[in-house]
């Protein structure tokens, strides 16, 4: 999960105060630019991850719509597919 997610209600309900996501966001980043190296790595091997689960998803939805729209195509009876 990003770092953003954890942190932001917390940020959120120790300033009530502040209601812009810019002012709230700034204190967000201020406290990611303070965090110890090792504990930004955790965040950044976290996001890798997310990163390559994204990207083979991404090429699933589109192996599997490809197949699809020719199946529509060359299939008798599914020209109308959606």
């Amino acid at each position: 999960m990003c770092v953003v997610f954890q942190i932001w209600p917390q940020v959120k309900a120790a300033n009530p105060h502040l209601s812009s996501v810019c002012e709230l966001g700034a204190i967000v980043g201020s406290m990611w630019r303070d965090l110890d190296p090792a504990d930004k790595q955790y965040y950044n091997d976290q996001f890798s991850r997310d990163k390559v689960g994204c990207k083979l998803a991404s090429v699933v939805y589109c192996y599997i719509h490809t197949f699809y729209t020719q199946a529509c195509s060359t299939v008798p009876g599914l020209a109308d597919c959606p």
